[in-house]
């Protein structure tokens, strides 16, 4: 009778445990994603629509955070939240292809070859995918122009991808620009290339293939005033701006005559990043054109990160803004996991304990009766 009472105790103990690491592991950071779902494209013949378009899941401003401005610690717990919450949304929405809109680490700019090598594994580690992934440039993976060198550069797309790159993706071709030489350059060849790349691009052989334009920069706004419902409602933060901050060409968005070129691409859509803050954005040009700005992914730079899930066709964009879990969300489940766990193992303990002494006290009673 023992014995199996002991059985059970231990059996309801694996299954806490076992419940606990499901729990923290995947379900506290599958929950704020369920309510999001893959939009719609607005083509009649569901068939024709699936083949010809592309489901990304995109993400911005991920900052694999460095060891100049952050702890140990912070730096581990960081990895964990960039890690699950990719890993949750890749499972639970199986994208086609995933785009990472720069600023993949946080201390590009100001470590030596060995450190950025070490961040850039780091990142690798965290965003491990089955489908292509698409990264751009970040001032933080680099420099702003004023600071960019062609050093910085090298060292990027060493690690990662070439920061002006054209490529083709389904029906579709991609344009990844480094939008951080566009303004004030210290190195002109770095500004030259960015330009002779544009120009590539417009001249174009096969513009029957819509052109989606991946870049960190987003184009010329004064504010994000039309950004939609959601950005006018927000209040600004530490680390993003109110809706109606006056932005800085070159610093929080490319300057006017560039964006007028990139827009002259005519780009079926526009993907951006560095403001921290979620935008759709019509630009007129006279055609409209569409720009998504994706916030930032991590808890060091919004207190409620979240992605983009977007469904492109050849005739429509169309996206859904999907929340991450909070930091204190997480961290309170796993504290409350943690002790239900311990309490779970004290109480197994206990009554084993009970039963090793009581067997005893019963030994000890035969042997005095014998």
């Amino acid at each position: 009778g023992h014995s199996s009472c002991v059985n059970m105790h231990f059996q309801h103990v694996v299954y806490v445990c076992l419940f606990g690491v499901l729990w923290c592991h995947f379900v506290v950071w599958m929950l704020p994603m369920t309510s999001c779902t893959w939009p719609k494209t607005t083509v009649s013949t569901p068939e024709a629509t699936r083949d010809s378009s592309v489901r990304a899941l995109i993400l911005s401003d991920v900052h694999v955070l460095g060891e100049r401005k952050r702890s140990a610690l912070d730096r581990v717990l960081l990895d964990w939240q960039l890690q699950r919450s990719f890993t949750a949304s890749m499972l639970l929405f199986r994208p086609d292809v995933v785009f990472i809109l720069g600023d993949l680490l946080d201390e590009g700019g100001h470590c030596n070859d060995k450190q950025y090598e070490s961040y850039a594994r780091r990142f690798h580690d965290i965003f491990r995918s089955t489908v292509p992934i698409f990264t751009v440039v970040g001032n933080h993976d680099t420099e702003f122009g004023y600071a960019q060198t062609r050093q910085m550069l090298r060292r990027f797309e060493k690690a990662f991808q070439p920061v002006n790159k054209l490529t083709r993706f389904g029906v579709f071709d991609v344009a990844m620009v480094n939008t951080m030489s566009l303004g004030r350059a210290i190195d002109t060849t770095v500004q030259a290339d960015a330009n002779r790349f544009i120009e590539e691009l417009s001249t174009r052989n096969d513009t029957s293939q819509p052109l989606l334009l991946l870049v960190h920069f987003p184009l010329y706004r004064e504010n994000d005033m039309k950004c939609g419902e959601e950005r006018v409602q927000e209040q600004g933060h530490i680390t993003y701006e109110h809706p109606s901050f006056q932005l800085r060409p070159d610093w929080d968005v490319i300057n006017e005559p560039t964006s007028k070129k990139l827009l002259a691409l005519k780009p079926h859509a526009i993907f951006s990043g560095h403001t921290h803050a979620f935008c759709q954005y019509m630009h007129s040009t006279p055609s409209q054109i569409p720009e998504v700005t994706v916030p930032s992914f991590s808890w060091r730079m919004r207190p409620d990160p979240s992605f983009v899930l977007a469904t492109v066709s050849s005739s429509s964009v169309e996206t859904t803004h999907c929340r991450l879990p909070s930091e204190l969300t997480v961290i309170v489940s796993v504290v409350v996991t943690a002790i239900s766990i311990l309490i779970t193992v004290a109480l197994w303990f206990r009554q084993r304990l009970s039963n090793v002494l009581s067997k005893s006290k019963m030994d000890a009673l035969e042997s005095k009766q014998l």
